[in-house]
């Protein structure tokens, strides 16, 4: 996993501070923040994973991290933060949205269709030979770059089916289960 330079991590961290975002980051597999606040509790309710407070991340950060994460509940503050952090870490960093609450700031060169590309030459074929199931804007790459793209839909994401072959129903709702079983995958 290609790491988020410790500089784009900072400036991020700093540009959080500013607006009182959410701000948390990855080291070793262990979830870190510098407060513990109901955004971090609704990330990690989500993940399965916990978490530790830490006074101050930014000395963490010169190290590195796979990637930092905004938790935002307000729709319009999510929005802001991404233009925001797009314009502070242009060139420097990818920023995404994962989820309507997460926004994600990772490695320009870190993306699902490069990590699926990898796995799919180890298997002898391309990523065109391959299905891709996303839901949110962070697979859209991934879902361009496949041979066949499923959008699980939601309805959350309206604009990721633009880049779907075909829609399936929410994961909650088996949409998966059936589409890689209409395919023949099951």
């Amino acid at each position: 996993e290609e790491p988020l330079r410790a500089d784009a991590a900072v400036r991020a961290l700093h540009l959080a501070r500013r607006h009182d975002w959410h701000f948390q980051v990855y080291e070793d597999e262990v979830l870190l923040c510098e407060r513990d606040r109901p955004e971090v509790h609704s990330y990690t309710s989500v993940a399965g994973v916990g978490f530790t407070v830490v006074p101050d991340l930014e000395p963490l950060l010169t190290r590195g991290t796979p990637k930092a994460v905004c938790v935002i509940e307000d729709p319009a503050g999510v929005r802001t933060c991404m233009e925001a952090m797009r314009g502070t870490l242009a060139g420097l960093a990818r920023v995404t949205q994962s989820r309507e609450q997460y926004v994600e700031i990772v490695s320009p060169r870190a993306s699902k269709a490069a990590a699926c590309e990898v796995v799919c030459e180890r298997h002898g074929i391309t990523l065109r030979d391959a299905v891709a199931i996303g839901d949110a804007p962070n697979d859209i790459e991934l879902l361009d770059a496949a041979g066949f793209a499923v959008v699980a839909d939601s309805g959350r994401h309206p604009d990721v089916l633009a880049h779907a072959d075909v829609a399936c129903a929410p994961p909650t709702q088996g949409g998966v289960a059936d589409a890689l079983e209409a395919l023949g995958l099951s």
